[in-house]
């Protein structure tokens, strides 16, 4: 209290008490958010506390049919959905196992190659498991979520198979608490320590079979591939929910201005009769008037016919209207506009790059906390798990692998190879790390690498190429050129003796 306050405080107590509680609300008024504040211009925005299985329960179903519906029949939900499962998955995510020893190595790879990069692990016979990545991806993209079962089967390389399925398998009514403090959310069982222990599933399409009672499927047999973007969260949400209603108003937009084009392409020529009364009194008759226009029509209007040409209306600023609505439908799931569109007006070295690097962050986000550690992780595990039981792989090799995923396509060649490699000399970066990022098995290259310079120094061939005899090719090609010289220079990483001083 100041001495204004004090002052009044001794005349009038009640006074004062009114003065300090203004003052208390003024500093409330001034500390606040503008965007919690209740005004005209916030009194439509409805905005919810609600936790994250909440505000899915009610919507979920809508908003995965309408994301169908948009990517059946508008060609950028379409886009979207191909063009991120596209640069996520590619021609696959690989895996490189980390065994303790080559040989384990290579057992394990053979056998993945036999029953992974085969149709033998599609429970359908269709795809291999790289397929199987892009059309879960798919999925994920399109309806939010998809699933993966475990089948047991018999009489096969490895004794299981994949079966993928929507997310509409997941009993979504039954969402209750169970006795010992467990609990099911939207199909999904947890015990009493919230841990996913089983999931609640039909044996397929509820809008396709008469068997609508759903089953309890182990959690250990399931894979539960979605965005986790909430702590909490138990479902996935589909990607184009907040592009939705934009994308959808730009459809019909844009079916709105086609036709207007095809209104404005009717070449309309309206003939009017100005004196009706002397129409019959010369010229042609009525009835041998033209109704078409031709190219080199000379036509003689009857007395009193006057011709004018509709005005069609004109378009103007759609292209600058609708490539910022597709920016925001790009916005909204996660690449760029180029990468939607496939417009590149305008597109230089240097924007083109920006905009490509901060597209691939958040593919890298999608492959590396999404798709590795829900999909291709578990499915290793029951790879792995099959091998054993099967007697096919040891029980030592029961190691986790490490995932490469598709080749990124460079922008500028000419300038990123150089940088990968200053980055190897300088220590920065590992040779199988730009391996991986280029989408190379590091070990397979290495080995390839091995064989090519085995037959290159069975041959005596010295080439540029090889980085081991860079610094020295001038010199020993020089050396080599007469047959006694090479046939004594037997040992490659010895140096060829210095030429004589002229």
């Amino acid at each position: 209290m100041n001495f204004i306050d004090n002052l009044i405080a001794m005349v009038n107590p009640q006074s004062a008490v009114r003065r300090m509680q203004s003052r208390l609300a003024l500093n409330i008024l001034e500390r606040r958010y503008e965007a919690a504040s209740s005004s005209r211009r916030t009194d439509s925005w409805k905005a919810t506390n609600a936790g994250p299985n909440t505000v899915n329960e009610y919507s979920l179903g809508k908003l995965r049919a309408r994301s169908r519906d948009a990517y059946r029949n508008q060609v950028y939900a379409r886009n979207t959905v191909l063009r991120i499962a596209a640069n996520v998955v590619g021609t696959g995510v690989q895996p490189n196992p980390d065994g303790s020893s080559d040989a384990s190595k290579r057992k394990v790879k053979q056998l993945w190659r036999q029953w992974a990069e085969t149709k033998q692990c599609d429970y359908d016979g269709q795809q291999n498991i790289y397929g199987l990545q892009r059309m879960a991806m798919q999925a994920v993209v399109r309806d939010g979520e998809v699933i993966i079962r475990r089948r047991r089967v018999k009489g096969e390389t490895l004794p299981i198979k994949l079966q993928v399925q929507e997310a509409d398998v997941i009993d979504t009514l039954r969402n209750y608490d169970l006795e010992g403090g467990g609990k099911i959310i939207q199909g999904v069982e947890f015990n009493k320590d919230l841990q996913r222990v089983a999931y609640w599933l039909f044996d397929g399409h509820p809008e396709e079979t008469r068997k609508i009672t759903s089953r309890r499927i182990p959690a250990s047999d399931v894979a539960h591939i979605y965005y986790k973007e909430r702590p909490g969260q138990v479902r996935g949400v589909p990607w184009m929910a907040a592009s939705m209603i934009r994308l959808k108003d730009y459809d019909d937009y844009e079916d709105a201005e086609l036709i207007r084009q095809k209104i404005a392409a009717c070449f309309t020529v309206f003939v009017q009769d100005n004196n009706p009364e002397a129409s019959g009194l010369g010229g042609s008759d009525d009835s041998t008037m033209l109704e078409r226009v031709e190219p080199g029509i000379v036509e003689v209007l009857p007395a009193g016919k006057t011709v004018e040409f509709a005005s069609p209306p004109t378009t103007q600023n759609y292209d600058s209207y609708s490539r910022k609505i597709l920016q925001g439908v790009a916005a909204g799931v996660g690449i760029s506009y180029e990468a939607l569109t496939g417009d590149l007006t305008g597109v230089n070295f240097s924007s083109g790059r920006m905009g490509w690097i901060e597209m691939q962050r958040n593919v890298e986000d999608w492959q590396y906390n999404m798709l590795v550690p829900m999909m291709c992780d578990t499915v290793w595990d029951w790879f792995i798990e099959a091998g054993n039981l099967a007697g096919r792989i040891p029980s030592s090799a029961m190691e986790p692998a490490t995932w490469t995923p598709p080749r990124r396509e460079m922008i500028d060649p000419t300038r990123e190879i150089p940088a990968q490699i200053n980055a190897v000399r300088g220590g920065v970066m590992s040779l199988q790390e730009v391996h991986r990022q280029n989408g190379y098995d590091s070990d397979e290259v290495l080995r390839q690498m091995a064989e090519d310079n085995a037959k290159i120094d069975q041959l005596g061939l010295v080439l540029d190429s090889d980085a081991r005899k860079t610094m020295k090719a001038g010199v020993t090609q020089a050396f080599l050129k007469t047959p006694s010289a090479a046939a004594g220079f037997e040992d490659a990483e010895e140096e060829p003796p210095a030429p004589a001083a002229e």
